[in-house]
């Protein structure tokens, strides 16, 4: 219930607790000091009282003593006369000393008793000194006891001692209260007053300007300062608190232009990859269509294997039966089956015509060789299957020894090599790894280019026939088994050599040597 009456509560403001602290504080310390003060004032004005009595029993000491008053009835007389002239004084005693010790003669008024004389303060007086003593306070007065000696040329005669009813002055003592309460109201108001009238302009007012300054900050204005009204400590929190926005406006101005320049950069790296997509889908295209003419140039090496062996086949039939029908032709005599042999021989002349033709059309053209740079033809092949070994997790390493000699050679032809050996490698990977593209240069002026995987390898018995047409270790349907042997002429046809190794679990390398130009040139001059 309290935390919930608390929470109900408005927060006071800084101004408003400072002010009921100095309140607060002014009244303990004024309240501290009238207890202090109204405690020195009793104590001082019993001090007085007791002065007062001993200047009484002293004066009284003194008139006795130059009366040199013997007889009792004189001194009575004189005790009479100084009690009538001092109303305050309620009891006299006067005390002679005897050989016997101390007598009471004269006690004022008649009957008051002996026992109420304090001894303990008549053993002091008796030393010749003033002495007094508080006996008690009644309400509005103090009654004190006072002794003094009586002497006469020096010589101790006897003792006085005097009880006074002294007034302590309450009435003064509780207008002096009332005077003192309102001089400390009226001071509470007016230092308060003059505190929050000084803390106003000094506290409140920077501290208000420094609160709408941040709240400016916090909307966004950056721009916001606080005014340095003094060179105190609230200035210092007000230079610190505009070095601190300065501070701040500077970083976000920083970070806005990085921001710029990382949107700038994010622009460009979004129009490269732009551009590398329309690279790549340029080079997708060109890989397609290499692959429809590797699939056309392997349908065509199909059919003109096909067609080779259907020449041969059908060759020395047709052959040996046109002989035989020219011998028919030649020893018969009857015109109709010389007409209808010569028929046939026409017939079986068409029939070969037909397959050289044939033979002719499946005929793959020798390629058109022109000097080449191995490096920009790898480079080219290597941007073309990059995006397919990226989707088979596959690694890619090129290691190209810089300022290779030239080749003669056809691009399209080698590039068509090199993907059909890619693609035999890609097929021997199926769960990822590294495939390496080399090329370099031999000590007998030849130039290599070797493919090496890390796939799944070839037993010797697979290695015997992989140039073999028609085999293939491919599932059906998914190979021609041409690929190696078209791959084999084409170096051939490029007077070069291939090379395989391979071993089971351990990866597979193809090794392409090629003649270099340089040594084709020299060769002639080496001749002569």
């Amino acid at each position: 219930m309290s935390e919930l009456f608390r929470a109900r509560l408005r927060p006071l403001s800084l101004h408003t607790k400072v002010a009921l602290s100095i309140v607060a504080l002014v009244l303990v310390i004024f309240g501290a000091l009238l207890s202090i003060y109204l405690s020195t004032a009793r104590t001082l004005i019993a001090e007085e009282n007791r002065r007062r009595a001993e200047l009484l029993a002293a004066q009284l000491a003194q008139h006795l003593s130059s009366e040199q008053a013997t007889d009792l009835a004189a001194l009575r007389n004189d005790a009479l006369y100084y009690q009538r002239a001092h109303g305050e004084i309620t009891e006299i005693h006067i005390y002679g000393l005897t050989r016997s010790g101390v007598r009471e003669i004269v006690a004022f008024p008649v009957g008051t008793a002996e026992s109420a004389v304090p001894l303990d303060l008549l053993g002091e007086v008796q030393g010749g000194r003033v002495r007094s003593r508080l006996e008690r306070e009644n309400k509005g007065s103090y009654r004190v006891a006072a002794g003094a000696p009586i002497e006469s040329d020096g010589k101790l005669m006897g003792f006085v001692l005097v009880r006074a009813e002294l007034s302590d002055y309450k009435a003064l003592l509780e207008r002096v209260n009332r005077l003192t309460w309102l001089a400390l109201l009226m001071a509470v108001g007016g230092i308060t007053l003059s505190l929050h009238l000084l803390f106003r302009r000094l506290i409140y007012r920077p501290v208000h300007a420094i609160l709408q300054t941040m709240h400016r900050a916090e909307a966004g204005d950056l721009q916001a300062r606080a005014p340095v009204c003094s060179p105190d400590e609230m200035g210092a929190v007000s230079l610190g608190l505009n070095a601190l926005l300065a501070r701040i406006q500077q970083m976000t101005e920083a970070l806005e232009a990085e921001q710029d320049r990382l949107q700038a950069l994010v622009r460009e790296a979004t129009a490269e990859l732009s551009e590398r997509n329309r690279q790549l889908q340029e080079v997708n295209r060109q890989l397609f269509a290499l692959q429809r003419q590797l699939l056309q140039m392997e349908r065509w090496a199909a059919a003109g294997q096909l067609a080779t062996q259907f020449a041969h086949e059908i060759g020395t039939p047709l052959t040996l039966i046109s002989g035989h029908i020219q011998l028919l032709r030649a020893r018969t005599q009857d015109e109709e089956g010389i007409r209808r042999l010569t028929i046939i021989l026409g017939q079986i002349e068409r029939i070969e015509r037909i397959v050289r033709r044939l033979l002719d059309s499946t005929r793959r053209p020798r390629p058109e060789r022109q000097p080449l740079r191995l490096e920009p033809l790898l480079q080219q092949v290597a941007e073309i299957i990059a995006p397919t070994l990226e989707s088979r997790r596959i690694e890619l390493i090129t290691e190209i020894t810089p300022d290779l000699p030239e080749i003669l050679g056809s691009p399209e032809h080698l590039q068509q090599v090199l993907i059909n050996l890619i693609d035999n490698s890609l097929d021997a990977m199926p769960e990822g790894g590294r495939l390496i593209l080399r090329a370099f240069a031999g000590e007998d002026g030849t130039v290599s280019i070797e493919c090496e995987d890390t796939g799944l390898g070839m037993s010797p018995d697979i290695l015997a026939r992989i140039f073999e047409p028609f085999f293939t270790t491919k599932p059906e349907g998914m190979g021609s088994g041409l690929g190696l042997s078209i791959v084999r002429q084409i170096v051939r046809e490029h007077e070069g050599e291939i090379t395989v190794h391979s071993e089971p679990g351990r990866g597979t390398s193809v090794r392409l040597t090629f003649p270099a130009l340089t040594t084709r040139r020299s060769a002639p001059e080496d001749g002569t």
